[in-house]
């Protein structure tokens, strides 16, 4: 909290992201000052890595059990319209089915706005490396994608509701040629692979990147948004 609150009294106009989390870390304190903040964006990525309880407790991540849950709710309670990303991981061994099933059923719960999802892969040296039950390559990658497919759904969704709203979108890549869109980010979407770009058409002559734009959401691809700038 105290780099944070460093960070929120610098001049300037810029963005704070928290990335990898943890539940633990989600207190009230922190989501208070988020809500306050100057530059510090209400976006929360936390590595859930799973649902399951004996999943989480074969990952030695027991203390995360009774946080997982209702950790969306708190954040959403306190900040309406945060962004929530999460990482899970399938194919552990000892996960059954049924662990796959209700991984499945808590993202459709909580719809995460953004979600990567990654398939156990053994690493010589660590505890998981020789664990039994380990399910197989084909299962693993099934399961992946039948969570990938649940998410899609919620995604598609959140981006449809985007439609006509107003953001504010950081320019990041201008057009390789005349007349096609920048490249930028709202406040929704960090920059790696999993959160998506917006596309933004209409923006004025001479600017640059770094500056900060409005936007109407014109539409979405499946995981980008459309926008035209303001004015």
């Amino acid at each position: 909290m105290s780099l944070l609150r460093k960070l929120d009294a610098l001049p300037g106009r810029f963005r704070v992201r928290l990335l990898y989390g943890h539940p633990a870390g989600i207190t009230d304190a922190l989501l208070d000052f988020v809500a306050s903040s100057r530059h510090v964006l209400p976006y929360f990525d936390v590595p859930v890595q799973h649902a399951s309880e004996s999943v989480l407790r074969a990952k030695r991540r027991a203390d995360t059990v009774k946080l997982v849950p209702e950790m969306a709710a708190r954040i959403r309670a306190k900040l309406p319209g945060a962004t929530l990303r999460t990482t899970c991981l399938v194919g552990f061994p000892g996960e059954t089915a049924r662990d796959a099933a209700a991984l499945v059923r808590f993202v459709r719960e909580t719809a995460f706005d953004h979600l990567g999802a990654f398939v156990f892969s053994p690493e010589e040296g660590t505890p998981a490396f020789d664990m039994p039950g380990r399910p197989s390559a084909r299962v693993a990658e099934a399961r992946r994608a039948r969570l990938m497919a649940a998410q899609a759904e919620i995604v598609a969704s959140k981006l449809a509701a985007l439609e006509g709203t107003e953001d504010e979108v950081l320019l990041e890549t201008p057009p390789a040629k005349r007349g096609a869109p920048w490249t930028g980010r709202t406040g929704r979407q960090a920059p790696d692979d999993i959160d998506g770009v917006t596309y933004v058409r209409g923006v004025p002559a001479g600017a640059k990147p770094g500056d900060f734009l409005r936007v109407r959401i014109a539409g979405h691809t499946d995981y980008d948004l459309l926008a035209d700038a303001i004015g």
